[in-house]
């Protein structure tokens, strides 16, 4: 992979490009599958265990057929994110990851130039698709 550039949004992991065209459906895959994964992802294990004890087919587990996982290219900003959420400021409404700890976690890991620009759109989407969704459920379970 030697000359392969990872500016202008190269995975930095497979260092390959990501399809130019994309539907709606696949621009939203990590926050769906972040929302997959703040639904089931604590429980998932002692769902499927308690369907196979009961004999009912994982198939018909809606846990299971709503299952969206991070695209591969993606398992660095994933798991970046994941490290970013906990640097969040903390009150009495859940605040946003600061730009500075993307900042630093970007210089930590050498991004720099527009493939930061990707990266920190990337982690602020994943930022303001979980807050709304921790909100939402805290309205919901208020109601």
């Amino acid at each position: 992979m030697e000359g392969v550039s990872r500016s202008r949004g190269a995975c930095r992991e497979c260092r390959r490009f990501p399809p130019q065209v994309r539907d709606r459906r696949r621009r939203k895959k990590l926050i769906d599958a972040l929302v997959w994964q703040s639904d089931w992802g604590e429980s998932i294990d002692a769902i499927i265990n308690a369907a196979e004890a009961a004999g009912i087919p994982l198939a018909d587990l809606p846990c299971v057929l709503s299952r969206v996982d991070p695209e591969p290219h993606l398992g660095f900003e994933w798991r970046a994110f994941a490290e970013l959420r906990t640097d969040r400021p903390v009150g009495l409404d859940l605040g946003a990851i600061p730009w500075s700890s993307i900042d630093a976690f970007a210089i930590r890991h050498g991004i720099a130039g527009d493939e930061f620009e990707r990266f920190c759109r990337l982690i602020r989407a994943l930022d303001i698709a979980e807050r709304a969704y921790i909100r939402e459920h805290r309205s919901n379970a208020q109601s």
